[in-house]
């Protein structure tokens, strides 16, 4: 300290103002933060409205407990369907839970036929006001006990029976005022005038192809149906859009996108290429909002396509 006290005094004046300042820079640097945590206000924040928020979901979560196995609303999108024929991705699309899907389709595999709206109060685990919301659109096929005879009679005698005169004669005993197009066979196809063996055949395959018909106007895409045909058959026909076979876009293979007439190969590519990089599809609009496919092509595939998320 001495030897620094006696080299001080040999600087030179501008030497010891420097060091002078050199020192006060190193003294304000430690004495500042000391001083400057003393004098700053304290800031206060309020939890209030996250509390309330915290709150609030609790208080859901604790409401979802008391109805483990019932829904509040239909979370999905209605549209008519026949709980006797709908497949597993119909009624999740509709916005059932995987476990109330699985109870009817276990139901169903064990001899249970719902005769009536009224009868989806008997499955376990769909309560009284999601049954209110998903009664309105409960479309059962009716079966005349009559016709059903008579279609077994007729049937009996096909095999002493040329194919003409059997088709003939269904058409005399048995009339048809409306055909549903997306599960009629072939047979009951032709019963309905300027359908023939030939146009029963193309129409089936062409079903088959798209996976169902969801407007009579795709009718006119089976070769061979001009506008003509299609005027003289379209007032006997209706369809029934719960025979549609949907394809989930986040989980469906390559082939079976591809293979859908209405989806090329490059937009399958595109489509595989979003779900490596997302993930998944949040929403089928998706296809638009990022040029995987044309507007065109989303409203005649849109349909066909379903989302089922992971």
């Amino acid at each position: 300290m001495n030897k620094f006290i006696k080299e001080y005094f040999n600087y030179s004046q501008r030497e010891k103002r420097g060091i002078l300042i050199l020192l006060i820079i190193i003294l304000l640097a430690f004495v500042f933060p000391k001083v400057h945590h003393e004098f700053k206000k304290q800031e206060l924040w309020d939890y209030t409205e996250f509390e309330t928020q915290i709150d609030k979901f609790i208080a859901e979560q604790v409401e979802i407990k008391k109805k483990p196995n019932s829904e509040a609303k239909i979370k999905g999108e209605l549209f008519f369907f026949d709980p006797n024929t709908l497949d597993k991705i119909g009624f999740l699309q509709l916005g059932f839970s995987k476990k109330q899907t699985n109870t009817i389709i276990n139901y169903r595999k064990a001899g249970g036929v719902f005769k009536k709206p009224g009868d989806f109060k008997k499955v376990y685990g769909i309560s009284e006001k999601m049954h209110k919301i998903i009664q309105p659109y409960v479309r059962i096929k009716d079966i005349n006990p009559k016709k059903k005879y008579e279609e077994k009679s007729l049937a009996q005698e096909i095999a002493r029976e040329s194919y003409d005169d059997y088709i003939e004669k269904v058409k005399e005993n048995i009339i048809f005022k409306e055909v549903e197009i997306n599960s009629a066979d072939s047979l009951l196809l032709t019963t309905v005038r300027g359908i023939g063996p030939v146009f029963a055949k193309r129409i089936i395959n062409y079903r088959n192809y798209l996976g169902g018909f969801h407007s009579l106007v795709q009718l006119k895409e089976v070769f061979g149906i001009d506008d003509s045909v299609y005027n003289g058959i379209a007032e006997n026909l209706i369809v029934d859009t719960a025979f549609i076979r949907k394809i989930d876009l986040n989980n469906a293979e390559f082939k079976a996108i591809n293979k859908h007439p209405y989806i090329s190969y490059a937009q399958t590519k595109s489509i595989f290429k979003y779900r490596d990089i997302m993930g998944e599809f949040s929403s089928l609009n998706n296809l638009i909002e990022n040029n995987l496919i044309d507007t065109l092509t989303y409203y005649k595939v849109k349909p066909y396509l379903v989302l089922i998320k992971n």
